[in-house]
């Protein structure tokens, strides 16, 4: 079975499965027709297991159908510094070639840090494959916090991540950002939703958490992407949560016939909001290393 380490970071892999890991965060998913299912998000230090049950679809996935058989699936791993201010980590690729596309898998984890994040990246041979579902999207965005329910269906595209968790006694955290301070003063609205009672809820945002009330243990997930309101790519929505279904939607990846999404992380936390703070200042410090000579500025306009 392939493996390839870096300091504390492992990757393993076979025909069906993948795993990536550190001292503490471990994540593993199913391989199913070149993109990759969710079986387990666990946080190593405590043991913890998020998920319930395997995702019943992949993510990410393209904003168009993966209706088209795999032809070639190939797993490449090693050493990656993804920006000249970023720290080396370990990163995973996993590239599938279909008939009229080729659909990468990018997977990023740092040593120590209990973050691991995914993009996809999306060479299409014709021309105007995908073209009508971003155009559509596009029409479709809202403005608002939260969209009204839609119908279900069988068929979802344009995903960041699935998940599938325990939803009892659990807080959903959504911090949504805003810019522009000549015309605002109130920059971050964050709201907490309990979400007990099986609901479906859409919700536009950055940064979201889900934290157990009894065990202050939880998750978090950043969308690395500009404002909802100012994406090239609108979304009208970001999240969307079905019971214990969570879907995590808009790639941003445009309809360039060579595009990539933006990188979306889940993170592991404990101790509350502390907690969260800290996992996400520790993914911020390896992806942009701190320069004191650099850095330590405060700028005023």
């Amino acid at each position: 079975m392939p493996r390839e380490t870096w300091h504390d970071c492992e990757a393993i892999w076979d025909e069906t499965s993948l795993t990536l890991k550190n001292s503490a965060i471990e994540r593993r998913w199913r391989l199913e027709n070149g993109l990759l299912c969710n079986v387990s998000l666990r946080d190593a230090r405590t043991g913890t297991e998020y998920l319930v049950a395997p995702s019943d679809r992949p993510s990410p996935t393209p904003e168009f159908p993966v209706t088209q058989t795999c032809r070639h699936v190939t797993v490449a791993a090693g050493p990656w510094q993804p920006e000249v201010v970023s720290a080396r980590g370990l990163r995973v690729t996993v590239r599938a070639v279909y008939d009229d596309y080729d659909l990468t898998t990018l997977l990023m984890i740092y040593p120590a840090t209990p973050a691991i994040s995914t993009q996809l990246e999306i060479a299409t041979r014709a021309a105007d494959l995908g073209r009508a579902e971003v155009r559509s999207a596009a029409a479709g965005a809202l403005s608002g916090v939260e969209a009204p329910p839609t119908q279900p269906t069988d068929i979802v595209t344009d995903v960041n991540e699935q998940y599938r968790v325990d939803h009892i006694h659990r807080v959903l955290g959504i911090a949504q950002l805003m810019d522009h301070t000549d015309n605002q003063d109130n920059l971050a609205h964050v709201r907490r939703d309990l979400l007990t009672i099986a609901q479906h809820l859409e919700y536009r945002g950055n940064v979201f958490y889900l934290e157990n009330q009894l065990t202050q243990e939880g998750l978090v997930f950043l969308k690395e992407a500009p404002l909802p309101y100012a994406r090239p790519v609108p979304a009208a929505k970001d999240l969307t949560v079905r019971g214990g279904q969570l879907t995590f939607t808009g790639l941003g990846a445009g309809d360039a016939p060579v595009r990539a999404s933006y990188p979306f992380t889940t993170l592991v936390y404990r101790d509350g909001r502390a907690g969260r703070i800290r996992a996400l200042q520790d993914y911020q410090r390896h992806l942009r290393q701190l320069d004191v000579a650099r850095d330590v500025i405060i700028w005023h306009n």
